[in-house]
């Protein structure tokens, strides 16, 4: 009996044995469990998140290239969230959840909404440095700003349209719905300019939802409501190919002079066929490289604090200058 005993406790032992065998070589084959991720070691000095809704466009990469440029000579990891189109909370949720993982600092496209604000100044609260890049929330606690001064952008268009005018001018505006603040920024330049001229009259502003429906609705009522303005400047990309697109519908394209504000392949194209008249270059590339050295400066303590804004050029371009 003593024996049977035995036998069966070494058999217990030697299944024992086995079974945590195997539960160790599986735990050290899941990379997922042993190993973290390059990007999540402490081989950076520093984590920083840069999120943006504007993903996969030509010149939201070019900022994306300049930052990385930065992040990859400094020891730095730099992650990219974000998403496709305009979308307010998901942006929110996404700088939550960089709070939440404690990253060393976050590069964010503002918007103007006490939503943001709140996210931001949370971030703030907990040691987080915030600095808006492209669009600004100039109320919240962020660090800096990072981007193009849209108020100098909307002094240089009118500038342009007073230079180029032949005889008294109607100007109205289109703009889309959109709580990122550049948009009235830029109308807000062009006011301010064109209110002092004479030979300028400033017609209404149209301002269409994220639909295609309503972008429509709002050009052909521009339109109708304002027979006599044949210079619309349209604050966004989209408002540009929408009112170009309503106007070859019902009239002679060039019978109006068009204003843009952005500069990606498509208002480019219209630039080079004369349809738009002028438009603003960025760089946003520089923009990727100046918000990244704003940030490495702060968590390094080699500029505190940092200047409240940091303009990167531009200047208004034509079929031309292409």
């Amino acid at each position: 009996m003593r024996k049977l005993i035995i036998v069966a406790l070494s058999i217990g032992c030697i299944l024992t044995m086995i079974v945590s065998a195997y539960y160790i070589i599986n735990m050290y084959s899941d990379n997922s469990i042993l190993y973290l991720d390059p990007d999540e070691t402490t081989f950076n000095k520093y984590r920083i998140v840069l999120i943006s809704d504007h993903l996969g466009s030509a010149s939201w990469d070019e900022l994306v290239d300049g930052a990385k440029f930065i992040a990859e000579n400094n020891n730095t990891d730099l992650n990219i969230w974000g998403t496709y189109r305009t979308n307010q909370s998901e942006i929110i949720k996404q700088i939550e959840i960089a709070i939440a993982s404690k990253v060393d600092g976050i590069l964010v496209q503002g918007i103007d909404h006490p939503d943001f604000i709140e996210v931001v100044n949370q971030a703030s609260i907990k040691g987080i440095p915030v600095i808006t890049i492209d669009s600004d929330a100039p109320n919240s606690l962020r660090r800096t700003y990072v981007g193009v001064d849209h108020y100098q952008e909307g002094i240089k268009i009118a500038e342009y349209i007073q230079k180029t005018i032949q005889s008294p001018a109607n100007v109205c505006f289109l703009a889309g719905e959109d709580s990122i603040n550049l948009q009235e920024m830029r109308q807000r330049g062009v006011m301010d300019t064109l209110l002092t001229d004479d030979e300028i009259k400033l017609g209404n502003s149209y301002i269409f939802s994220d639909t295609l429906e309503s972008s429509l609705q709002e050009s052909v009522s521009l339109l109708n409501e304002n027979p006599n303005c044949k210079h619309i400047v349209a604050l966004n990309a989209n408002a540009a190919s929408q009112i170009v697109n309503t106007i070859k519908t019902r009239s002679r394209i060039e019978n109006y002079k068009i204003y843009a504000f952005d500069d990606n392949s498509e208002i480019k194209e219209l630039l080079r066929e004369g349809i738009i008249q002028a438009t603003i270059e960025h760089h946003p590339k520089e923009i990727g490289v100046t918000s990244m050295v704003m940030m490495l400066k702060w968590l390094e303590g080699k500029e505190i604090p940092l200047e409240k804004y940091h303009y990167t050029p531009s200047k208004v371009i034509t079929e031309f200058d292409l």
